[in-house]
């Protein structure tokens, strides 16, 4: 821990405004003389000005910090509790308990550093400290020490955890269920954080990929098998493009390929090689993910799914991630930003189909929990859709008298119509007065929706909603998810005017430095331009070369951590979950995509 560094700047800023004197000088060549690791001149040097009123305090903490980096911790715990007992309110008594419950780790004197570490927590209450030298010290000890220590410190997430996973592998569970229960109570554990627990890192010089997805092998000489299954070859060539470019960094993945023909009887004959695997790429249709799930929890193999959105592909299954997020993570992370940026209240939900239907429902639950007014929430389809333009776009004219007409025509936006012909004169049959000028309006009022959320990817209901709002002028907002700014049959048009934004999950930033060198590689190696899912295939390979690389076979164990920076898109950020939660929201800004949050 590098934490002294931030420490020496801390302190030393706060002897800024000590006068320039002697003593001043020595501390200054005591503190050179640490920095230079010249720890026992330094700690001579930090010694002779211990009795002096300003600097002796920090020649007591500099000079066990010497000690500490001599692994002297003994020393180091005396100077600092020197510290603790003569100078109790010195404000940065927390820095003290900091070092203090390290050097007490360093020593297994676990009771004191426990001590330690709670008085630290005290003042700074910092968790991922506390997760991190608990997780560091503790993960090796014995249940009997586990026990006593959770006892006496019951509210350390970190401590009990190790304690749960260590509790669920002993032989004889049965002693220590309610104990496994209570935790996982106390801090909602679910069985996949306990699984996981027990997983050991294992790294290796060289990872083995099943690549488990209908490539359709034998049938490559029909032309139309082979427009069907485009996808799936230009998803691995880019996923070769990044394993040639993860061997030139020293990351070995050595792919094997099985074709699963879309079928799971086929599969059921690949699973005795599939179980030599660090890592399955797939499946993709249900009967070969139902094969492939029960050897990944058999045989705790991860399994990873590049293009669903469906969580039924992680449902029951720890080993099991997404690449995308799942739809309902979509609907969640375009409502959290709604709800931040966009004052319209007034919100109608249209969906086509069960899945939009839950994601839809997801938006809506989410703003309704934000004040926001849910005036609708119906289904429609290609000719629902068309109606409803229809009923969008029809106008009624409605009459006024000439003093109603004239007050109305002042008001900005409202377009008055004087008749000119004595046919078109009505008589108000209640007050008998003239009607000479009418307005056409709408006969669904205009502007009494002020924000749409379409829950569909289909392009002729996005089409028939757009057009409609188009046609009134509507002043809304409008958003969805699926990439519409690169469907050939969405009205480019349409989006740009009504500033449509969008949830995308593969959103790429094709203007930047970054996807230009990607591209001209590729061109390079494949003698054609990477098309989307060529992308998809070098993200994803990228991605997961990284993390083996870094973490080893089960990086899950890594996956609670900020943001991880994409290659090409956004990133990727797993904080205790299974599907990806990086949700990219853009809209057409000068005939350019930007992302917005």
């Amino acid at each position: 821990m590098l934490k002294e560094i931030t420490i020496l700047f801390l302190l030393l800023n706060t002897l800024m405004g000590l006068g320039q004197s002697d003593p001043r000088d020595e501390f200054n060549e005591a503190k050179r003389l640490m920095s230079n690791q010249q720890l026992r001149s330094a700690m001579s040097a930090f010694e002779v000005l211990k009795t002096d009123p300003q600097l002796g305090v920090y020649a007591y903490f500099f000079k066990g910090l010497c000690y500490s980096k001599n692994a002297d911790y003994k020393r180091a715990i005396d100077n600092w509790e020197v510290i603790e007992k003569e100078f109790p309110n010195w404000p940065e008594q927390d820095e003290v308990f900091y070092w203090l419950t390290l050097a007490y780790f360093e020593l297994n004197e676990y009771a004191a550093a426990f001590n330690f570490l709670d008085r630290y927590n005290a003042y700074a209450r910092d968790s991922k400290f506390s997760s991190r030298v608990i997780n560091k010290y503790c993960l090796d000890l014995s249940l009997t020490d586990l026990l006593e220590h959770n006892r006496a410190h019951p509210n350390y997430r970190q401590l009990s955890l190790i304690l749960a996973r260590k509790l669920i592998i002993e032989k004889d569970l049965s002693e220590y269920v309610p104990i496994v229960n209570q935790l996982k109570s106390k801090y909602n554990f679910t069985n996949e954080n306990l699984i996981n627990g027990s997983l050991k890192d294992e790294f290796a010089s060289s990872y083995a990929i099943a690549v488990a997805l209908p490539f359709m092998f034998d049938s490559l000489g029909n032309p139309n098998t082979v427009i069907r299954n485009k996808v799936i070859i230009e998803f691995y060539q880019g996923m070769l493009h990044g394993q040639s470019l993860l061997r030139s960094k020293g990351i070995q993945l050595n792919f094997y390929d099985f074709d699963t023909q879309k079928s799971q009887s086929t599969t059921d004959t690949l699973l005795p090689y599939l179980n030599e695997a660090d890592l399955i790429v797939g499946p993709l249709y249900a009967g070969p993910i139902s094969s492939v799930k029960s050897l990944s929890i058999k045989d705790s193999i991860n399994i990873i799914n590049p293009f669903t959105n469906n969580e039924e592909f992680i449902k029951d299954n720890p080993f099991a991630f997404m690449f995308k997020p799942k739809s309902k993570t979509v609907a969640l992370k375009l409502a959290e930003f709604v709800a931040e940026s966009d004052t319209n209240k007034n919100v109608a939900i249209f969906y086509q189909n069960d899945r939009d239907s839950i994601s839809g429902q997801v938006y809506r639950d989410f703003l309704e929990d934000k004040g926001f007014n849910i005036l609708g929430f119906k289904y429609l389809d290609e000719n629902s859709s068309k109606l409803m333009l229809d009923d969008w776009i029809e106008t009624k004219k409605v009459y006024y008298t000439k003093n109603d007409a004239d007050s109305i025509s002042e008001i900005s936006g409202r377009k008055i119509i004087y008749a000119d012909k004595v046919a078109d004169y009505l008589i108000d049959q209640e007050t008998g007065k003239w009607l000479v000028a009418y307005e056409d309006k709408f006969i669904f009022p205009k502007d009494s929706i002020n924000h749409i959320f379409m829950a569909t990817e289909s392009s002729t209901v996005i089409n028939n909603l757009l057009g409609a709002l188009v046609n009134r002028n509507e002043k809304v907002s409008v958003y969805g998810y699926g990439n519409w700014f690169f469907e050939r049959t969405v009205n480019y048009e349409l989006l740009q005017k009504l500033n449509v934004k969008l949830a995308v999950d593969d959103f790429i930033d094709k203007e930047s430095l970054v996807y230009e060198q990607f591209r001209d590689d590729f061109l390079s190696e494949f003698h054609q331009s990477p098309s989307t899912y060529h992308q998809l295939g070098y993200e994803f390979i990228m991605f997961i070369g990284g993390k083996l690389n870094e973490h080893g076979k089960y990086f899950q164990n890594s996956w609670n951590m900020d943001l991880m920076e994409g290659y090409l898109m956004e990133g990727n950020w797993y904080p205790g979950t299974r599907d990806n939660q990086v949700v990219p929201i853009i809209e057409m800004q000068d005939f350019r995509l930007k992302r917005l949050n």
